[in-house]
């Protein structure tokens, strides 16, 4: 939920941590006007920073073992009790569960600190940012181009971005490769291949 992905750009006190902050602000700024959500970028920013200092550190997220908590459903309502997630996994459609993998216990520890300390309008500004946020590159030009001057330019230098009929093969490739390498098993490799 780090609209800056690592939790480092949020508290690295050097020039182009800073310089890519203000920069992020002025592009919740900008996609908020442009999605017609109201609310305030830096409100945005300031719930954001909180998660992200329960967040861990990108190279903490390379260790396999420290990620790997299971946990009991019970264990995972008391580490978060303002979250009953008996009512939560219903409603996503996800039936018996009797226990689940936290990556960052540490984080929903937070996160359920954080719940109380902001408010249920910065909540649902929050929500409505993730969901255009995640969706940017599909609702229109304005909020594309938006979407790619920050993530494509600020944070990855890239000056221009690949053509549309590019990124419509890279974006169906990237949602149907696995189908499409299937059908092209299925004709193309011969019978007992996999087997052997």
């Amino acid at each position: 939920g780090l609209g800056l992905r690592q939790q480092e750009y949020y508290f690295n006190s050097d020039p182009a941590s800073m310089k890519i902050r203000s920069a992020y602000v002025a592009h919740l700024s900008k996609i908020l006007q442009l999605s017609s959500i109201s609310g305030s970028a830096s409100a945005l920013m300031k719930l954001e920073t909180a998660l992200a200092k329960h967040s861990r550190k990108l190279e903490a997220l390379r260790d396999p073992q420290k990620n790997y908590n299971k946990m009991p459903i019970s264990q995972l309502n008391a580490l978060t009790p303002h979250i009953n997630w008996n009512l939560v996994f219903p409603k996503l459609k996800i039936q018996k569960v009797d226990s689940v993998i936290v990556g960052q216990p540490e984080f929903f520890r937070g996160l359920d600190q954080t719940l109380t300390t902001f408010s249920v309008s910065d909540w649902k500004l929050y929500l409505k940012w993730s969901l255009v946020n995640t969706y940017a590159e599909f609702l229109g030009s304005s909020i594309e181009k938006q979407n790619f001057s920050f993530y494509g330019t600020v944070m990855n230098g890239v000056k221009v971005q690949k053509p549309r009929w590019k990124r419509v093969v890279q974006q169906t490739d990237e949602s149907l490769g696995e189908l499409i390498g299937q059908v092209y098993v299925a004709e193309y490799l011969p019978k007992g291949t996999k087997e052997k």
